[in-house]
């Protein structure tokens, strides 16, 4: 099945450069702008992802802080454990 839509592309663009086929300028531009609008969506959803990290990467630096200092005064007896 591979075989034959690689034949059937190559057969096409044969047919495309002969000039048997022509197509309307702007049906042979979306393909490009697709995958470039494509690409943009991609990397924007990247450098969200990516300041999604760094919040959670904070919140957990200050949650690990939070449990540290309280582990600390639990240690040197300024908190009493709770039973």
């Amino acid at each position: 099945m591979t075989w034959l839509s690689l034949a059937g592309i190559f057969l096409w663009g044969v047919a495309k450069a002969t000039g048997w086929i022509n197509t309307p300028l702007i049906i042979e531009l979306a393909p490009i702008f697709l995958a470039a609008f494509s690409f943009g969506r991609f990397f924007q959803e990247q450098r969200e992802f990516k300041y999604e990290m760094r919040e959670f990467k904070n919140e957990t630096r200050n949650e690990i802080s939070g449990i540290s200092m309280r582990l600390h005064d639990l240690e040197s007896g300024k908190l009493r454990a709770k039973a």
